[in-house]
């Protein structure tokens, strides 16, 4: 229920194909079970690189170890099952599909829930972790930014195709732990087999090599997104490159032909990669060049390529121009005086029913109130109404991104008060006190 409630609030996935929450669809899931043949129609083709010999070899490899009984990993297993449609399957297939999909969401989660924004900003917004997800870091600047970012991103591939081979020939178990969120229970660790999540967390960058990477008819990079300098303000195009858009995270297959076109060359790019990560993954010897076929090209850079000429009439380009990435702004008011915030109600529905959860008492379960001990002579402690309680929170909310001229502050209802005739005078100046409530 919270979550939901602050789902409202914040989109997920708002840095990558979206991953499955209460309020975004399981792009990257679908993409990854679609290249291994999985899910059916829409998401899966017939022209991709058949993926079946390296699922037969993995499943093969956990049921001979054993698949993980303990209570977390079986509710782990059984609820990527559920929500895919895998129930039919033996139990190890169940397994190693379980583990590609947490490894396809760690990039973008890192096994927390979609919904705690501390851990979620903080991995979205970190430099150290754009490359995974194909975008510039803010000092790549220019068209040499650009071929930077597209290195690091291909490095981060290697990086991972290299731990996927060292998993899979250990001798130990290469069944590892990792952090899956379970709805109403919060994160749990779980056990993963390692060669499959590492392998997820590769098609996870090669996806967001469609979503943050702009190409040309020919699928060659003409440009990459940028998503911290856009969060933050101040990107200028030309030298940070186009701003991150949300619009291309979603796999909306049906919603235009450029969406479906785009999903299906996202998914043919993984089922290739991934046919060559595991192909190279089985042999002994750590084979260098083993994804130069495959990979390598998605990160090689088309010169000359930038906003004047449209990145080289780049395809999906009008999607890119859709719902940029912009600075987060004040739910309560908004710069322009005549136009409320957007989130207001869904940000004053979600913060009602959080406190409703509450009940009052910070978010622990009720008590009753009549079983506490009385002090004789001491009246017991009311409970404050509702409506206090609301001021009160309600009086801290500040606007921020509006100026002072605008009266852009909070009266002791907590409510933004635009500069009209009647609410400027109340306004309260940078010195003075909140306005008093006048009846």
């Amino acid at each position: 229920m919270r979550g939901a409630l602050l789902a409202l609030l914040l989109p997920v996935g708002a840095q990558a194909w979206e991953i499955e929450a209460t309020s975004a669809d399981p792009c990257h899931e679908r993409l990854t079970l679609a290249a291994f043949d999985a899910i059916g129609a829409p998401w899966s083709a017939d022209d991709d690189a058949s993926l079946a010999p390296l699922l037969d070899a993995m499943a093969a490899r956990a049921e001979a170890l054993g698949v993980p009984g303990d209570r977390a990993t079986r509710a782990f297993i059984d609820a990527v099952a559920e929500r895919f449609g895998l129930g039919e399957l033996p139990a190890a297939r169940r397994f190693v599909l379980a583990s590609l999909v947490a490894g396809v969401r760690e990039p973008d989660t890192r096994g927390f829930s979609p919904v705690k924004l501390n851990e979620t900003r903080e991995t979205h917004i970190d430099e150290a972790y754009q490359a995974e997800h194909a975008l510039r870091r803010s000092g790549d600047d220019d068209a040499s930014g650009m071929r930077v970012a597209l290195d690091q991103a291909h490095a981060v591939l290697i990086a991972r195709f290299a731990a996927a081979h060292a998993l899979w020939n250990d001798r130990g178990d290469p069944v590892r732990g990792a952090r899956w969120t379970f709805a109403f229970y919060g994160e749990q660790e779980v056990e993963v087999f390692g060669p499959a999540f590492r392998l997820g967390q590769m098609a996870h960058t090669v996806q967001d090599a469609f979503t943050h990477v702009l190409r040309d008819a020919e699928l060659r990079a003409t440009g990459v997104a940028n998503f911290v300098e856009a969060i933050q303000g101040g990107l200028h195009e030309m030298r940070d490159g186009i701003a991150h858009s949300a619009r291309l995270d979603r796999c909306n297959v049906g919603e235009s032909a450029e969406d479906a076109e785009r999903f299906a060359a996202a998914r043919r790019a993984t089922a290739a990669v991934l046919a060559a990560a595991g192909e190279g993954m089985q042999r002994p010897d750590y084979p260098r060049g083993a994804l130069d076929g495959t990979a390598t090209p998605l990160f090689a850079a088309r010169e000359g390529c930038g906003p004047a000429n449209d990145y080289c009439d780049a395809r999906w380009l009008d999607l890119a121009r859709e719902e940029p990435t912009e600075p987060i702004r004040a739910w309560f008011c908004n710069a322009a005086p005549d136009v409320p915030g957007p989130a207001a109600p869904a940000f004053a529905l979600a913060a009602l029913g959080l406190w409703r959860l509450g009940r009052g008492n910070g978010g622990a379960p009720a008590v009753d109130r009549r079983a506490r001990t009385r002090t004789p002579g001491v009246h017991p402690r009311r409970r404050t109404p509702w409506r206090r309680r609301w001021t009160r929170w309600t009086s801290s909310v500040r606007c921020a991104g509006a100026s002072r001229a605008r009266c852009a502050s909070t009266s002791t209802r907590g409510r933004c008060m635009r500069p009209t005739r009647r609410t400027t005078a109340r306004c309260p100046s940078a010195s003075s006190s909140p306005a008093r409530r006048t009846r």
